[in-house]
């Protein structure tokens, strides 16, 4: 384990939703493997995760492969693969704070999100409608490339919904910087709550003990830590 967000982007520690730890990542063959993907088949969902990056090589902080649904970082390039479709988002500022972000899904229409604010749209529904069968699980830290494109630094609080959050959502669970707590039902503008399929605390949770990686909504979905 390593520290993690709550003490880089709070000065005084979280006041009411504590957050201490992060899962640290070497860029080589650190991952976490998840038995089920929460999106298979959902015509409708958002992905969000946090990152602190040490590289600006080629990885994938969470995803199986873009065949299904997967995120790789690349310098100042974020690529967005769903159902083979890719998006690609260039101009990113290639920083190594540690950053939110958050991807929403309505039937082929994309909303990239930084830091709470918008800063790419996309539409793929002429090929793309729902997130493609998957029977192989996700994973956090790598993709399933022969490449593997290895996650090299911190990566927190990976949460899933099958619903699309709004922007008014999106903005209220970022927090100003701050990890929300996403199963109170004031994180949202409209309560999601419901909604919420997998959220993995990465070392803060009640489930989280190493060697697993416990999710706080299903414990049927479970994770192994793999080194």
């Amino acid at each position: 384990m390593s520290l993690g967000i709550g003490n880089s982007l709070s000065r005084g520690g979280f006041k009411y939703f504590p957050n201490r730890y992060s899962l640290a990542f070497d860029g080589s063959d650190d991952y976490v493997h998840m038995d089920v993907d929460p999106l298979a088949g959902e015509s409708n969902g958002t992905i969000s995760f946090w990152s602190k990056t040490s590289s600006t090589g080629n990885q994938s902080p969470v995803g199986y492969h873009r065949n299904q649904w997967s995120i790789r970082q690349h310098s100042t390039l974020v690529y967005i693969g769903i159902g083979n479709e890719t998006i690609t988002k260039s101009g990113l500022t290639s920083d190594t704070g540690w950053a939110h972000w958050v991807i929403t899904f309505d039937a082929g229409a994309l909303v990239f999100y930084k830091n709470g604010s918008s800063i790419h749209t996309a539409d793929i529904s002429g090929s793309v409608t729902a997130f493609p069968s998957n029977a192989n699980g996700l994973f956090i830290g790598k993709r399933n490339h022969a490449n593997g494109y290895f996650y090299n630094g911190s990566i927190s609080d990976v949460a899933i919904w099958d619903a699309t959050l709004s922007a008014a959502d999106v903005t209220k669970v970022y927090r100003r910087g701050k990890v929300s707590n996403l199963k109170a039902s004031r994180t949202y503008d409209t309560d999601r709550t419901g909604n919420l399929k997998a959220w993995w605390r990465c070392g803060d949770g009640a489930l989280d003990e190493l060697p697993v990686i416990g999710d706080e909504v299903d414990a049927t979905l479970g994770s192994e830590l793999l080194d």
